[in-house]
């Protein structure tokens, strides 16, 4: 039975182009996480759970939906420790629909960074009622090794958007965001 992680789909040309800088240019296993989504592609493929909101933004899974007023956010739900520990790192963007979910089994004060990140982000902390208890805004890749940490009330997830995304929804503390 296939996770859709590992299927490979066909690389549209600018996929191919990043690859190729990609492989010319990573050493070691800080690169592991851009080869694969190099060597996965843009989402131009039809795999479901799957998308692409920018060629060289590459595959997130649409594991969770997530409603923030009007709008909807297609979240890929972090769940096997090696992506916990990667998160967004190493991938090279995110569109603005997009997001990155991590679920705790209690309320939790717990700290994020910027480790092997190639674009800023904004990360919300939200509580077990699904109201947001915590923001840090357009979180810089030099921010490394800094981390952020939600103050206050404890978070149940905690979601990674696209730099300025938190502020285009309205978020703020108290903001509700519903989960489908």
């Amino acid at each position: 039975m296939s996770d859709g992680l590992h299927e490979r789909a066909p690389l549209c040309e600018n996929c191919a182009v990043i690859a190729r800088q990609v492989a010319a240019t990573c050493v070691a296993a800080t690169c592991v996480a851009a080869m694969t989504v190099a060597a996965t592609g843009c989402g131009s493929g039809s795999s479901p759970g799957l998308t692409g909101s920018a060629p060289s933004c590459g595959r997130y899974r649409n594991d969770v939906t997530l409603r923030i007023r009007s709008q909807t956010i297609k979240a890929e739900k972090v769940v096997k420790p090696a992506d916990r520990t990667r998160g967004l790192g190493g991938r090279p963007c995110i569109g603005a629909n997009q997001g990155m979910l991590w679920a705790y089994a209690l309320p939790v004060h717990i700290s994020y960074w910027m480790k092997d990140m190639r674009f800023p982000i904004d990360i919300v902390w939200i509580g077990p009622d699904h109201r947001v208890v915590w923001l840090e805004r357009n979180l810089s890749p030099s921010t490394y090794p800094r981390a952020f940490t939600n103050e206050g009330a404890g978070a149940l997830y905690v979601l990674e958007l696209k730099a300025g995304r938190a502020t285009s929804l309205g978020l703020r503390l108290g903001s509700r965001v519903a989960f489908r």
